[in-house]
C-alpha cells in the first residue's frame, strides 16, 4: 500500500498535513494539459474516508486536499460529468443510506468535541461520526488497551 502525504491550508492560513492510501482511493485521470508532454496531467483521488486529494501533475509530487465543490468542478472540467452528478447531486426523496443504522448514546463532552471537529472540517455531525469511526477501525489498536472509564453524567 502506498501512503501518500498531502497538505491542506485553510482560509486562515493554517496548514495541516496527513496521509492517504493511494491503493484504496478512487483515482480519476485529468485531461492532458500539454500536447508536448512537458506538464503532467492532474489526478484526483477520493480517499476511503471521502476526502478529495489532487495531484497537480507537478514534478515535486505534492498533493493537496480540496473541497467537495472543487472536486465536483474538477470532475466536470475533466470529462467526468456523470461521476460529479452521482457524487454531488442528491436524489429526490432524501439522503441515500450509507450502511446499517446503529443507535448509540454519546456523553455530552464527547458530542461537544465531535461538533467542534465537524465545524473545523465543514462537515455535519453524522458525517464526522462516520469518518471518526472509520478512522478508529483502521487504526485497530486493542480496544481493551485503550478502554477509558467515562464518568456518568
Amino acid at each position: 500500500m502506498a501512503r501518500i502525504p498531502y497538505a491542506h491550508t485553510d482560509e486562515t492560513g493554517f496548514t495541516t498535513h496527513g496521509y492517504f492510501e493511494s491503493d484504496t482511493a478512487e483515482r480519476f485521470h485529468g485531461n492532458d494539459p500539454d500536447p508536448d508532454g512537458y506538464n503532467l496531467a492532474e489526478e484526483l483521488y477520493c480517499s476511503d474516508l471521502g476526502y478529495w486529494l489532487l495531484d497537480r501533475g507537478q514534478s515535486d509530487g505534492s498533493y493537496v486536499a480540496i473541497s467537495d465543490e472543487e472536486a465536483r468542478q474538477w470532475l466536470i472540467d475533466n470529462e467526468y460529468p456523470e461521476e460529479a452528478k452521482r457524487r454531488f447531486e442528491r436524489p429526490k426523496g432524501g439522503r441515500p443510506s450509507k450502511g446499517e443504522k446503529v443507535e448509540v448514546r454519546i456523553p455530552a463532552w464527547t458530542l461537544r468535541r465531535i461538533d467542534e471537529i465537524a465545524a473545523r472540517n465543514d462537515l455535519d455531525q453524522l458525517e464526522t461520526i462516520r469518518r471518526l469511526l472509520v478512522m478508529a477501525v483502521r487504526t485497530e489498536r486493542s480496544i481493551a488497551e485503550s478502554a477509558i472509564i467515562v464518568p456518568r453524567q
